[in-house]
């Protein structure tokens, strides 16, 4: 079923005409401007989850022999 269900895509994507498509110059900052957004979200979402992202990679180097955040050298926790 899935294999007749992909021939048909195939085949109705190979038979397609020319779409005689506009592409007008706002297009462009258009696309621009959303990935401009979207590292800007990622930048955000990084610096709201920092505390947690340090917390996490903080323990997997304490797994392999690090230093505990809380350890200050003098052997009393």
């Amino acid at each position: 079923m899935l294999l007749l269900a992909s021939f048909s895509v195939l085949i109705l994507l190979s038979t397609t005409g020319p779409a005689h498509a506009y592409l007008d110059p706002g297009t462009g900052s258009l696309i621009l401007q959303a990935l401009i957004a979207g590292v800007a979200a990622a930048l955000a979402a990084v610096k709201i989850f920092w505390l947690k992202i340090t917390i996490f990679f903080g323990k997997i180097k304490n797994s392999f022999g690090g230093n505990s955040p809380q350890d200050n050298g003098d052997g009393d926790t």
